[in-house]
């Protein structure tokens, strides 16, 4: 069986430049609980030879299977990615796309000969970029929002029709997301922090997400789930598999030509959506070139494990995928919970709208 060096770029050594601990300890549920997740279901599968980079301030609070690498300095967030990259099979990478991280440690990993378990180069460099990514896909035919790119020289737009939803370019999650609710409020954000940008118009309906794992011999699609989000931060809390069988349907026929754009790939890819309730709008807003939070969901539905199900998809396997219904129509799951059970977050966190 292989062995697998896993990176996670929150407890693996990426923020160590930051020398305030409170910022480290903010950021670290976001990682945390992805880290853990992946690193369980990789040490179940029998041979297989697990190695884990992390900061050393993390040594005592974060616990993954396996033989860990501490991380000591910024400089070896990347002499150890590239050291061990060279010596294992696969190198399985978790980082965010902001400030071109991601692409960044992708490099790394081919420049020292490592072979990724996840997307390729070309494929994080496109997904990265939101406003590119974007155009790709409406040139291939897919449903996507209106928009446009603004850098930061740019005057602010005229004649829009608001609300629009201002995102970094290159950016993650609802990392820097803003709705924007006037033209005055527009004007005093863009002098306040320009950046480059996407702007969209706000659209009304269900944030989703589409996950899928793959290989060269091909992919298998996994559940779409509603997205919980935080009202006020727009903050991605956790999900439910539990969706009207339209609504899921328009997910999965919206979601498939995307994948099959991309493919062949390797590991984990996802893609965010918004449908509206009444499914006579989806669009796909985005897509996630590496391991989602999803994936903490995803784990809990499956009968047998994701981990052992991508590494088959790489040896040219097409692996069955069943999942446990009872749980998907009972059970929502939390991003930062520290149990493994599903549980529905407050009422209170689900905005009635979402978006893009």
């Amino acid at each position: 069986m292989p062995s697998i060096l896993l990176y996670e770029y929150i407890t693996g050594g990426g923020v160590l430049a930051e020398q305030n601990e409170e910022i480290l300890n903010r950021l670290k549920p976001d990682g945390s609980g992805m880290l853990t997740a992946i690193a369980e279901d990789f040490a179940k599968i029998p041979g297989v030879e697990l190695k884990t980079m992390l900061d050393h301030r993390l040594l005592s609070s974060v616990k993954v299977p396996g033989e860990i690498l501490p991380v000591r300095s910024p400089s070896e967030d990347r002499a150890l990615l590239e050291q061990h990259a060279a010596e294992v099979d696969w190198v399985f990478c978790i980082a965010p796309e902001s400030s071109g991280q991601l692409v960044e440690r992708v490099r790394w990993i081919k420049k020292a000969g490592g072979r990724l378990l996840g997307p390729d180069l070309e494929t994080v460099q496109l997904a990265s970029d939101k406003q590119i990514s974007i155009s790709f896909l409406q040139e291939q035919g897919i449903s996507v929002p209106a928009g446009q790119a603004l850098w930061p020289e740019d005057p602010w737009p005229k004649s829009l029709i608001y609300p629009q939803i201002r995102k970094p370019r290159w950016g993650v999650a609802s990392m820097g997301l803003l709705l924007l609710n006037t033209e005055e409020e527009a004007i005093t954000q863009w002098e306040r922090t320009p950046e480059p940008i996407r702007l969209e118009p706000f659209i009304q309906g269900l944030p989703m997400s589409v996950s899928a794992i793959g290989g060269p011999s091909g992919f298998r699609m996994l559940p779409p789930f509603r997205q919980f989000q935080d009202p006020e931060t727009w903050k991605i809390l956790g999900g439910t598999f539990a969706l009207p069988p339209k609504i899921a349907q328009t997910a999965t026929e919206l979601t498939e030509p995307v994948f099959r754009l991309f493919f062949p790939w390797n590991g984990f890819l996802s893609i965010d959506i918004i449908v509206s309730e009444s499914v006579e709008q989806a669009v796909v807003l985005e897509i996630n070139p590496r391991l989602s939070a999803s994936y903490i969901g995803l784990r809990q539905i499956v009968q047998g494990n994701l981990a052992q199900a991508m590494l088959d998809l790489t040896e040219g396997t097409l692996p069955v995928l069943e999942f446990d219904e009872a749980k998907i129509q009972s059970k929502s799951f939390a991003f930062y919970e520290q149990s493994d059970s599903i549980r529905q977050p407050p009422k209170q966190r689900l905005p009635e709208k979402s978006s893009s």
